[in-house]
């Protein structure tokens, strides 16, 4: 989502989802990652 407060004002939100599966020969397991990414940006 990004989001214009005017021409000196950015902010964008992005929302993540990881999902793994095991790589081939290995016995370890991952759990599934969320990540929250912000931003703001200004410009003068």
């Amino acid at each position: 989502m990004n989001w214009s407060h005017n021409l000196n004002v950015k902010a964008s939100l992005n929302f993540e989802h990881s999902s793994f599966s095991e790589a081939a020969g290995s016995t370890a397991s991952f759990d599934d990652e969320n990540a929250v990414l912000t931003r703001v940006q200004l410009s003068f």
